[in-house]
């Protein structure tokens, strides 16, 4: 079974950044993933679902999708997140780890991460060279807003 992830990065200690709290970062998530088999296109589209500090969110990523060796994909995509309000959070994702590089309106400058903690993936199918599966996930990690 393929293991996509939406939103997740960096595990480790949190730190603060020159400026701002590092405040803890908390989402459940779920959205539908596809994956070109022969090209390894990956987009994935996220249903709106709660953020900490974010509010009801949607998010969408693309990228790439390498086969692993071991029947799993290596993930490599740049995400970004929409908040309630319209301001948006970017990251790029490495597998089940997604670093903020930034954003729009107050997330103008933030950075941190997201680590996927659990995902289920379900109706997974292959159709004319295109891997769909819907995921659901939850994720913890550390936004820093950068502000004093």
């Amino acid at each position: 079974v393929a293991l996509v992830t939406l939103a997740v990065f960096l595990p480790g200690t949190a730190r603060s950044a020159t400026h701002g709290t590092s405040l803890p970062f908390k989402e459940y998530s779920a959205g539908h993933v596809t994956i070109n088999l022969v090209t390894g296109e990956l987009h994935t589209s996220g249903l709106p679902t709660p953020y900490s500090h974010m509010g009801l969110h949607t998010s969408e990523s693309v990228g790439y999708a390498i086969p692993d060796g071991s029947g799993g994909f290596d993930v490599f995509a740049n995400v970004t997140g929409t908040a309630a309000n319209g301001d948006h959070l970017f990251g790029t994702l490495t597998n089940d780890l997604l670093v903020f590089t930034g954003g729009s309106g107050r997330f103008e400058g933030a950075t941190g991460y997201l680590m996927t903690i659990w995902q289920q993936n379900t109706n997974i199918l292959i159709s004319g060279g295109i891997l769909s599966i819907d995921f659901e996930q939850y994720s913890e990690g550390v936004l820093n807003l950068n502000r004093p």
